[in-house]
């Protein structure tokens, strides 16, 4: 019998969590890498990707409601066996290491493109890295209330960059079909992987 775990996070922490999960720095190249091969098709590949991860995310919230007081370590291996569930989570752990190295070198790629252009990638990750750490140390909360704030400027910031939307001549995405059905499946899992981060769900769902 697990122990009850004190909600100390509310629901707008957690979408504030997912939120900036999954909207990081990929999403800022995602036209660009969609469109290389979807073509002009990255108007569908887009929206379609997102209705594919807002059913992940519905579906991982329906898989930790079963298991309210339980975090994804403890009821992994009470879905997939003993053997199973610690290879599961030994990939999940692979797999947030990867993602974070490749998030880290995207900021980077994307700091070094605006200022800094001649800071080496040594001299940038470590203190990115150790802020993070700070603040991931120091708690759940802490991390939730940060991320919190985060969001508030980033989504300030995001409708500040959508203005020029407004005089998007939309001649220019058409046909939307270019490059057929074939191109549309093609710049999905770009997309998916470019907007990842809603497992995040799975771990601090016992805390809300």
């Amino acid at each position: 019998m697990h122990e009850s775990r004190q909600p100390v996070l509310t629901g707008w922490q957690l979408f504030s969590l997912v939120l900036n999960s999954i909207v990081g720095v990929g999403i800022f190249g995602l036209a660009r890498r969609a469109g290389e091969v979807a073509g002009r098709g990255v108007l569908l590949a887009i929206p379609l990707a997102g209705v594919f991860v807002v059913l992940q995310i519905i579906g991982m919230f329906l898989l930790a409601s079963r298991f309210p007081q339980q975090t994804l370590s403890e009821y992994a291996r009470q879905i997939l066996g003993d053997f199973l569930g610690r290879i599961y989570l030994l990939g999940y752990i692979l797999m947030t290491i990867a993602l974070v190295l490749i998030a880290s070198r995207s900021y980077w790629l994307l700091a070094s493109s605006w200022t800094m252009e001649r800071t080496p990638q040594i001299a940038f990750l470590p203190p990115l890295v150790l802020v993070c750490w700070n603040v991931a140390r120091r708690g759940i909360v802490v991390t939730a209330r940060t991320v919190e704030l985060i969001n508030y400027g980033g989504m300030t910031l995001i409708f500040l960059l959508m203005l020029p939307i407004l005089d998007l001549d939309w001649d220019l995405v058409r046909p939307v079909l270019d490059t057929g059905i074939s191109g549309v499946l093609r710049g999905i899992p770009l997309t998916i992987y470019s907007i990842s981060g809603s497992e995040i769900i799975l771990l601090v769902f016992p805390f809300v």
